[in-house]
């Protein structure tokens, strides 16, 4: 047979195969388009069900306050209730603020559905004072922080404000001596209660000392007392306590 002829019998087979090889990349085209659009749905609906998978927070506070949850308004919480919330698996968002708007705390919290998760507002710990449940007293959670006459002391509390609250003054030396950890007495560091910050062992009190030109001052290293001088050459901190009710 003629070259050439050969060539007219044979190009419609080719094309005829071509024409199945192009239907057939056309099937896979369109099966792999069918998934690329399937699978942000079936992504979706998996998504929507850990979602929505319930779970609980057990919320308690150390103070009575108001607080939402992923910023929707809960019932208020009394200091040491239990509140146990459902919602869902994932992570959530808690705002609390005291009743009287001075203590303010935020966190966000995970929910597992496995177990219930257990959230502790520590409200108290973002005050600027403690108050000491044995007494009633609240005292300033830190000291002056500088060294400080006896004069200037008591004039430091005299003219304190904290948290909008005034009617500060310098503690009694028996008063400093009930918030010492006697558990901790002579170890280092300085051991107050209340998670007080000082800044130096000695501090100031209102008692006088053996005689009307001394003040006894109170150590919280290792809970000793000494009888100071008012006068410029002895210093110490000035630490403010204001009576219960006040």
């Amino acid at each position: 047979m003629p070259f050439r002829s050969a060539l007219r019998v044979l190009a419609p087979a080719v094309e005829l195969n071509n024409v199945a090889m192009e239907e057939e990349d056309m099937k896979h085209a369109m099966r792999h388009l069918v998934c690329l659009l399937l699978l942000p749905g079936v992504m979706a609906i998996g998504s929507r069900s850990w979602a929505q998978t319930p779970a609980s927070l057990v919320v308690t506070s150390d103070m009575d306050c108001n607080w939402k949850l992923d910023g929707v308004e809960q019932p208020r919480l009394s200091a040491d209730d239990t509140n146990v919330i459902k919602t869902i698996v994932g992570e959530h968002l808690i705002q609390a603020t005291s009743l009287d708007g001075q203590a303010k705390w935020q966190g966000t919290v995970t929910a597992d559905s496995s177990a219930q998760k257990v959230v502790k507002i520590p409200l108290s710990t973002m005050l600027p004072f403690w108050v000491d449940p044995a007494t009633g007293l609240t005292w300033a959670k830190k000291d002056n922080g500088s060294d400080a006459t006896w004069s200037q002391a008591d004039e430091y509390c005299r003219n304190l404000t904290l948290g909008a609250r005034s009617g500060w003054r310098l503690p009694t030396i028996d008063e400093l001596w009930g918030i010492f950890v006697w558990s901790k007495a002579g170890q280092p560091g300085l051991h107050p209660k209340g998670g007080i910050r000082l800044s130096w062992p000695g501090v100031w009190s209102s008692t006088e000392g053996n005689n009307s030109e001394e003040k006894w001052a109170f150590s919280f290293y290792n809970g000793s007392r000494g009888s100071s001088e008012i006068g410029p050459g002895h210093i110490n901190r000035a630490l403010c306590v204001r009576g219960s009710g006040q």
